[in-house]
């Protein structure tokens, strides 16, 4: 899957494919696919990569340092370059 990092190659691009893995380990789904098993149409999804927020564990169903770590993840999405973290 591609990242939504519009630019050049950078780490971004890691931060974010490591987040999506651990999403996708933990709840054996793709959050972009259109439904179980369904074609995947790479033009589709990238716009909904693009598009949409990160996806989010579902609540209560995870270990706290799971949820914790998919969370401080969302937020290293949203740091601009150049800021602390």
């Amino acid at each position: 899957m591609l990242s939504p990092d519009r630019k050049e190659y950078s780490y971004t691009c890691d931060i974010w494919s490591v987040g999506i893995v651990m999403y996708e380990l933990a709840t054996t789904k793709n959050p972009y696919a259109d439904a179980p098993g369904a074609k995947v149409n790479y033009f589709k999804t990238s716009l909904k990569v693009l598009q949409s927020p990160p996806p989010e564990l579902p609540a209560g169903k995870f270990s706290p340092a799971m949820a914790d770590f998919l969370k401080r993840w969302y937020i290293s999405l949203n740091v601009q370059p150049g800021q602390k973290r």
